[in-house]
């Protein structure tokens, strides 16, 4: 494990896909008969490999940036068919390392026609000895690429719930050998343009609302916090990264913001700005516990919705938290937090070119 200020500037992921009775497989277009003839396809530049010690087949995805708590892979993916034409696309995986969740955007749709756009959705949960088990929001998206409908909620990936094993064992992470600031751990390419620190700053302009509810601001960690006339102005250090043609990620691990009243708070904790889908994630917990659905995933995603100008206000599952926990109705879907600034700083390019030449 990394130290909190440590950004990762590259690497690659290696991946397995695999359906329990599907024989090995050297290549793509990979089809899992086991899983109803489902045709999966790597987006690149994912790039597949033959020889794989498992049934199925192996790719690496290359890794784009990140930190000590989140490892990236911005525009990487992928793309799974069925047999009535329909697509979910699966791109821009965020494995949490905090967590162990993988999430990213998923795109499905019938042929050509992608008709539904899902932001940063958990997708698998990664178990101690790296299978993944897609999560319940993800099992709905594959059960609806045969027009059936969502499973159950006591199976969609609970714990020792009855599901078919090949849902439960269909992709599996090998391992993620990233680059590092302080060092290589496997001669591999630096990513283009991944994240190496800077600032972000959050101007609390929405304070005075939060203390006539009689609620204060704390900052978490490396945070640091000082008075403004427009508010209380929190800085949060920027461990890692990526920018991207589509959108930036930056990661703030090892960092966040109390909210208190009494013995009662809520913590947003290792924030993460998604410029592609104009949203802030954040580990939440309430009262010291990590929020979680019934089946141990986190429950809460995006925490704030960024706007014009970069003004944030709260989602609506952040703020039902902060309503339940405070016991008031004062939070709602769209109640205004404060400004962000955020100010990354990238590898440059030409280091990026001598990195490369240097460990290729």
């Amino acid at each position: 494990m990394f130290t909190e200020t440590e950004p990762i500037l590259g690497g690659y992921s290696d991946y397995v896909l695999f359906g329990a009775g599907d024989p090995a497989a050297s290549g793509f277009p990979f089809t899992l008969t086991s899983l109803g003839s489902l045709t999966i396809t790597p987006l690149q530049p994912g790039a597949p490999y033959s020889g794989a010690p498992y049934y199925g087949v192996m790719f690496n995805m290359p890794v784009t940036g990140g930190d000590s708590g989140t490892i990236l892979h911005q525009g990487t993916g992928l793309e799974i068919t069925a047999p009535n034409g329909a697509i979910l696309v699966q791109q821009d995986f965020r494995y949490d390392l905090q967590t162990n969740v993988i999430y990213g955007n998923v795109t499905t749709g019938a042929g050509a026609n992608h008709l539904v756009y899902d932001g940063n959705m958990p997708l698998y949960t990664i178990a101690a000895n790296g299978i993944a088990t897609p999560t319940e929001q993800l099992l709905t998206y594959i059960y609806g690429l045969f027009g059936a409908p969502p499973p159950p909620p006591a199976q969609a990936g609970a714990s020792g719930a009855v599901l078919p094993s090949v849902l439960k064992t269909w992709f599996s992470l090998l391992a993620a050998e990233p680059v590092t600031g302080k060092g290589f751990q496997h001669p591999f390419s630096v990513a283009e343009d991944p994240i190496i620190g800077g600032m972000t700053t959050l101007t609390l302009t929405g304070a005075a609302s939060l203390q006539s509810l009689g609620i204060t601001e704390t900052p978490l960690g490396s945070a640091s916090m000082y008075a403004e006339h427009k508010g209380p102005v929190v800085n949060f250090a920027i461990t890692g990264g990526t920018v991207g043609e589509d959108g930036t990620v930056i990661l703030n691990e090892g960092s966040g913001l109390e909210l208190s009243k009494g013995t009662n708070s809520v913590d947003f904790r290792d924030f993460l700005f998604d410029t592609k889908n104009g949203q802030v994630d954040a580990d939440v917990y309430a009262n010291g516990a990590l929020v979680v659905d019934q089946y141990g995933v986190p429950a809460i995603d995006a925490v704030f919705d960024i706007g014009h100008d970069m003004k944030l206000t709260l989602t609506g599952p952040a703020a039902n938290e902060l309503n339940k926990v405070f016991g008031t109705t004062a939070f709602a879907d769209g109640t205004l937090i404060g400004t962000a600034t955020t100010l990354p700083i990238e590898l440059p390019a030409p280091l990026t070119a001598l990195l490369n030449s240097h460990f290729s």
